[in-house]
Parts: structure tokens; C-alpha cells; sequence
């Protein structure tokens, strides 16, 4: 038989149960406090995610999009494989998505680039209104708009 079987008191199983775990190094509190960053981080991942979902999806790998961006900014040709496979794709033009963005967001179309966004395949779209920049997503499989961003002021 084992000793918490042999304590009869609740009260003393009790005590005798959190005396064991301060004495294993935690606490109720601890334990408690142990699940807090993990309850955090999926709230910040959860916030992280793009709040929409496209008609095409595509595999995504989110530890190479910092390498995707280090790529772009040197204007690698390895880019320009990627967005050739995503353009075999896309159901519509850049030219459809242009469209669809200036008809959400009335001003002058700067950019239109295809893209993956966490899994979705969309065309991003700078637009510049005398408000100042948006980004526009254009689902690349029907042409609807999925999202209106403001832009960088950079």
C-alpha cells in the first residue's frame, strides 16, 4: 500500500500531495504559470495567420520565407522559378487581379505580384490613393478580393 493510501485526512493528503511536488522543485502555481507561455504562443501564431483562405492553396513552408525575402531583396533567380510555377496556377491574370484591386480600392495600381501567403495563393497588389498605400490580396483561383491592408509609408 502506498503512503498517500494510508493518509485518511483529505486535508493531510492534500498537504502531503503539495509538500511532495515543492519538494520535486514545483509549485500549483508553477504549473499553473508553465502553461501561460504556451496558451500565449499559440495566441500569437493564431494572429500571425492570414485571416483569409484561397481558392488555391499551396504548400507552405513558413522557416523559408525569411530566406524567400532575402531572395527577393537580392533579386535572386530563384524567385522568379517560384512565381513561374505559381503563375502556371493561378486561374486569373495579373491583369484580372489589377482589375478586382482598383475596383475594392479606387487609385493607381503601383505593383502586382503573385504570391504565397502562408498557403494561399494570392496576388498582391500595391495600390496608391490619396490616402496613401494599400495592399490589396486578389485570390488568384476567382479574382475576389480577400483583404485591404494599409501600406508602409517607407
Amino acid at each position: 500500500m502506498s503512503a498517500i493510501n494510508k493518509i485518511r485526512n483529505p486535508h493531510a493528503r492534500a498537504a502531503w500531495l503539495a509538500g511532495l511536488g515543492l519538494l520535486l522543485g514545483g509549485s500549483l502555481a508553477g504549473v499553473a504559470g508553465a502553461q501561460e507561455p504556451a496558451k500565449a504562443q499559440s495566441q500569437v501564431e493564431a494572429q500571425q495567420q492570414v485571416p483569409y483562405k484561397s481558392s488555391i492553396q499551396v504548400p507552405y513552408d513558413s522557416t523559408a520565407k525569411r530566406e524567400r525575402r532575402e531572395a527577393h531583396k537580392r533579386h535572386a533567380a530563384g524567385g522568379q522559378a517560384e512565381a513561374a510555377r505559381y503563375q502556371k496556377l493561378a486561374r486569373i491574370t495579373p491583369d484580372q487581379a489589377r482589375t478586382a484591386a482598383l475596383a475594392k480600392v479606387p487609385g493607381t495600381a503601383k505593383t502586382v505580384r503573385l504570391v504565397n501567403d502562408e498557403g494561399n495563393l494570392v496576388y498582391g497588389v500595391r495600390v496608391t490613393t490619396s490616402a496613401g498605400k494599400r495592399w490589396v490580396k486578389v485570390d488568384a483561383g476567382n479574382g475576389n478580393v480577400l483583404q485591404v491592408k494599409e501600406g508602409r509609408t517607407h
